[in-house]
């Protein structure tokens, strides 16, 4: 009996330990699957996360692009300040230099007139200083034409008197 009941229970321990040998390759393949699954998921991690960085990456230099332009307009937009800020000042500089210009013509004009104001009896004297030069000089051609006449008639005694009397009458005037 002892023979038998270790049999039995030799059959009863073969079939736990083949229950067991089951379950533990039923484990072993759940293992299996769950590494081949962790495996595949952690592949699909590392690919999400390779797409994530490269849409950062992608991101990134869009944000910078961005970042670049907007500092290039603002460069410009100062830019485009400064040159109204300039236009701004000359224009008002050429308006004042204008305006300075303009006083300056009139009162050139101012000065002009009183110069010719002032330089009227200066400029009757030189006239009449220009006529009395003329007078002068009509005069002595006229008395050097009565020298050159008498001489010519020195020999005719009373053409000769005349023409002397002509020349002390052109002396005296």
């Amino acid at each position: 009996r002892r023979l038998e009941d270790d049999s039995r229970e030799l059959a009863r321990l073969g079939s736990k330990i083949a229950v067991r040998k089951t379950d533990v390759a039923s484990v072993r393949d759940e293992e299996e699957e769950r590494a081949e699954e962790a495996k595949d998921l952690q592949q699909h991690a590392l690919k999400l996360e390779r797409m994530e960085m490269q849409e950062y990456g992608q991101a990134e230099m869009a944000r910078r692009s961005a970042l670049q332009e907007a500092h290039r307009l603002l460069g410009e937009k100062k830019e485009a300040r400064r040159i109204g800020r300039r236009e701004a000042y000359e224009e008002k500089r050429a308006e004042e230099l204008k305006k300075d210009g303009e006083k300056l013509r009139k009162q050139g004009l101012a000065q002009k007139r009183q110069f010719e104001r002032l330089a009227g009896p200066v400029k009757t004297a030189q006239n009449n200083a220009h006529l009395a030069q003329q007078a002068y000089t009509a005069a002595e051609l006229k008395l050097a034409k009565a020298e050159t006449t008498a001489e010519q008639l020195g020999n005719n005694p009373k053409l000769q008197q005349e023409a002397m009397a002509r020349i002390k009458k052109l002396q005296e005037s």
